[in-house]
């Protein structure tokens, strides 16, 4: 390898790739490894269901929040990361209890289920709401915030579990529904992408104050 530079043989595949037709009229299903070839036409082909596909991204967004918050110390909890950055980690973990708790209230449950006070501080009107943490505002602690978004986590996958498969194909009218026009997406959404997108703000507010990368641990 050339000093310097890197080669596609230095690193494996993050996925498998597929291997090309060996001629040009091989079948079709030539191309693909014997695990991933398409199910003969007369036979039976289980879908999988929305909920099946968000729950393991779900889970994995908490297992990343866990490890994003593990090492930061009591001190930096509402330190901000400059500007661009001024979402602390108190913030931003905060933030994303007040997101699953709407996502539980959007699958069925009665309230939005969130400590006293918290609807205050972390709640937001999404894209276009520019305003940033409060800073003389009574936080809770970090750890109490990922107590938090565990307890909401099991509560959303409870409801996500037993929610009807036709609620979620429902028509959902809110801001991406162009994209996103069902329930079952718009909470998808909310649940996977939405958390995601927070989380990355954690990284780079880690970053910005010299903390190793979280990821590399998982």
């Amino acid at each position: 390898m050339v000093a310097g530079r890197s080669t596609a043989e230095s690193s494996p595949p993050l996925l498998h790739a597929l291997p090309a037709a060996a001629t040009p009229d091989a079948a079709p299903e030539s191309r693909f490894p014997p695990a991933l070839r398409p199910a003969p036409a007369n036979s039976y082909h289980p879908i999988v269901s929305l909920p099946d596909h968000i729950i393991p991204l779900y889970r994995l967004n908490l297992a990343y929040a866990r490890q994003l918050t593990r090492d930061i110390d009591a001190t930096m909890e509402t330190r901000s990361g400059g500007p661009g950055l001024e979402n602390h980690p108190v913030f931003l973990i905060g933030h994303l209890c007040s997101g699953s708790a709407m996502g539980a209230r959007d699958l069925g449950a009665p309230t939005l289920d969130l400590p006293a006070g918290w609807a205050d501080l972390f709640e937001r009107q999404g894209p276009g709401d520019t305003r940033t943490p409060l800073t003389d505002a009574p936080y809770p602690s970090l750890a109490e915030t990922v107590s938090e978004l565990a307890r909401q986590h099991d509560r959303v996958e409870g409801l996500l579990s037993a929610a009807d498969p036709g609620t979620l194909d429902e028509p959902c009218q809110w801001k991406l529904a162009e994209h996103l026009p069902t329930r079952g997406l718009a909470i998808a959404f909310l649940l996977v992408q939405h958390e995601a997108l927070h989380l990355g703000q954690l990284a780079a507010w880690r970053r910005a104050h010299g903390l190793p990368a979280a990821m590399a641990r998982m």
